[in-house]
């Protein structure tokens, strides 16, 4: 009769211990389910683009769209801290990171198009979108267009005019027929690096996979991705363009920024929703320069 029961109470402990298990297992599932984590290559009507999301599934949406010669991973210092509660969708935008590089089709509104078509895809109807450099040109080209995508704008280190961009002599030099080809695919690391140091501010050590991004672009994407947005702004300011879209407007800028004058901040604030935030002794890249900081002005961008 004792066997019994201790054979008993051992099936209980081994019950309640298997149902523990499977209780954890689906808590960890639907943990996962409702978190978000993995890259995908989105599949677009023209070229596809390569997206990364993070954070919780229904939280707010964040959009993060890099410099150009860049990708997605610039991004990666603010990641975690944005994705604390916000579903936060990094996207590689054409020509850069792992999205498709055609052989053309780089104009500043084809890349807005696509980024929209990609909003689409992933459910996101509306969201604050941040653009760095090339990418706030970008999202000032869907703001055009498309201002319903927008809860706001959190910019950084953008020309908002031609004359306050001073772009690298490395991406001046890419121009030339021959020259700009040979200077992607066959210069030293130690070259680009110092063509990359202009991206921070003097002192800053260049991240490794900065140099891996300008590698991985083809030449036609490295020409023609640079034309098509110094091209855009100088058509029409930004602030122009984002005259009449209403929505919450953050412009920061690094005073040590060495490729976009930090002069331009007078244009940002003709806007009447901006806001201008400045950060002394940064670069080009205040995300990855200074993380922390970003991060905070990105997530209380209505302040």
């Amino acid at each position: 009769m004792r066997g019994n029961k201790r054979f008993i109470a051992l099936a209980v402990v081994v019950v309640l211990v298997g149902a523990a298990g499977i209780f954890a297992y689906i808590a960890e599932r639907e943990a996962a389910a409702a978190t978000l984590g993995d890259g995908q290559i989105v599949q677009l009507p023209g070229p596809d683009l390569h997206v990364k999301q993070q954070g919780p599934r229904n939280g707010s949406p964040i959009v993060l769209l890099h410099c150009y010669s860049c990708s997605s991973r610039w991004w990666d210092p603010v990641l975690d801290r944005l994705a604390e509660r916000h579903r936060v969708t990094t996207i590689d935008l054409l020509g850069h990171g792992m999205s498709a590089k055609p052989a053309s089709g780089y104009s500043i509104p084809a890349q807005a198009e696509a980024v929209r078509l990609t909003l689409d895809s992933l459910g996101i109807d509306r969201a604050l979108i941040v653009g760095h450099s090339m990418g706030g040109v970008v999202a000032t080209a869907l703001a055009e267009r498309n201002p319903e995508l927008f809860d706001g704008l959190v910019a950084l280190g953008v020309a908002a005019e031609r004359r306050y961009a001073q772009l690298p002599l490395l991406t001046e030099v890419g121009y030339l027929p021959v020259i700009g080809p040979a200077l992607v695919e066959l210069s030293p690391d130690v070259l680009l690096e110092s063509g990359l140091s202009r991206a921070f501010a003097p002192g800053f050590e260049v991240p490794g996979y900065a140099v891996e991004d300008l590698r991985r672009m083809t030449y036609p994407a490295y020409r023609d991705a640079a034309r098509a947005s110094r091209g855009f702004v100088a058509a029409l300011p930004l602030q122009e363009r984002l005259a009449d879209t209403g929505f919450p407007i953050v412009y920061v800028q690094g005073m040590a920024d060495t490729i976009v004058d930090p002069a331009t901040t007078d244009a940002w604030a003709e806007l009447p929703t901006a806001r201008i935030e400045t950060l002394p002794d940064v670069g080009h890249s205040p995300q990855i320069e200074r993380p922390r900081a970003t991060s905070e002005l990105i997530l209380n961008y209505r302040e």
